[in-house]
């Protein structure tokens, strides 16, 4: 079994949250678990980072660690703009 964080880590939730999932959908075929998650968690996480930042993409790419021209493909991507 996997060595659970105590406190409020990111990995943590991101355990916590894929094993509700998973309980959730039981003996349920699913494929493509790993691109679902990635693709979710990135969605909420544009959304917080945009709401934070009151939509300034600049200092939103800053917090985010990645060019303002990434940011938007991932905003477009996810239809966020």
């Amino acid at each position: 079994m996997l060595n659970k964080r105590s406190g409020s880590s990111l990995s943590t939730h991101a355990y916590e949250i894929t094993h509700r999932f998973l309980s959730d959908i039981g003996d349920t075929e699913c494929t493509g678990i790993y691109q679902r998650v990635i693709d979710e968690t990135e969605i909420g996480m544009l959304q917080a980072i945009m709401e934070f930042t009151q939509g300034n993409q600049s200092k939103a790419a800053q917090l985010l660690g990645i060019t303002r021209a990434t940011l938007r493909q991932r905003l477009t991507r996810h239809k966020l703009r």
